[in-house]
């Protein structure tokens, strides 16, 4: 997926390249999770230096590792930040620049892995209504505010709007798109008989698997959520 992400920079200057990587890193927090800076430093520096006396001293020299470290650091961990105004929400960047304005209830930056420097919605809420709006500085409205909730999901469309009992998938653009009809529907409900957890789970609209101990129970011929509940009621 990173071949994406290396085709993008390749168009960029050298200072578009590190505004890119910066922003890439605040939408994808989790790739420098656990990362040792002082290795990325040694692995640059033997790339740079031309032999290994040269390297080495560089590396022995802990005011100059700080430096770099520093330096590394301040260029590329730009975070942006959630601030709260007269109870409302934004968001602005690592400038103080607002990339969202405080006119919000609530907001959700959502952190996914994303290769071709794309701006990614944000999930927020006004007026008791979800919505998806750019973080664009202008607000820019991808999907209205009438959902009762919105979801995010781990793979494209990354976004699940919810009206009632309604599920819409939502992509990056503000497009729709429906569900699948083949999608299996599960349901699990918990029952004690004879003081033990059974759990039982039903798939689709056909039977369902129980714990083997419990081989009274049998599959609905007829499936229905009434029949369902009545049967779990019923033990």
């Amino acid at each position: 997926m990173m071949e994406k992400f290396e085709a993008s920079l390749s168009k960029l200057s050298i200072p578009q390249r590190e505004e890119a990587i910066a922003n890439y890193i605040d939408r994808n927090r989790k790739a420098i999770s656990g990362l040792d800076w002082k290795m990325v430093i040694m692995r640059a520096a033997a790339n740079y230096c031309d032999t290994y006396s040269y390297w080495h001293s560089m590396i022995n020299n802990p005011r100059r590792i700080v430096a770099y470290l520093q330096r590394i650091k301040k260029k590329y961990i730009r975070f942006h930040e959630i601030f709260e105004q007269n109870g409302k929400f934004g968001i602005r960047n690592h400038e103080g620049k607002i990339l969202v304005h405080p006119l919000y209830d609530f907001l959700r930056t959502p952190y996914v892995y994303i290769d071709d420097l794309c701006l990614m919605p944000v999930i927020a809420e006004k007026n008791k209504k979800m919505g998806l709006i750019l973080p664009d500085g202008k607000d820019t409205v991808i999907a209205e505010f009438i959902y009762d909730d919105m979801q995010l999901r781990s793979e494209p469309p990354y976004f699940e709007g919810i009206i009632g009992r309604k599920h819409v998938l939502i992509d990056r653009y503000g497009t729709k798109h429906a569900k699948s009809k083949g999608r299996q529907r599960v349901l699990t409900a918990y029952a004690m008989t004879n003081k033990r957890l059974c759990q039982t789970v039903l798939k689709g609209r056909g039977a369902f698997r129980c714990h083997p101990s419990h081989r009274s129970f049998k599959p609905f011929r007829n499936f229905s959520y009434k029949s369902f509940f009545a049967f779990v009621k019923s033990l």
